[in-house]
């Protein structure tokens, strides 16, 4: 289990970030146009 759970926390920060990136630009697009 430790292992397992080690081993998903990075890809899954991962994919946190690049959802908090891509809101980020979307809110960016929507507001430049």
């Amino acid at each position: 289990m430790g292992t397992s759970t080690s081993k998903q926390q990075p890809r899954s920060l991962t994919t946190f970030l690049w959802l908090i990136c891509e809101s980020i630009i979307i809110s960016c697009t929507n507001s430049f146009f």
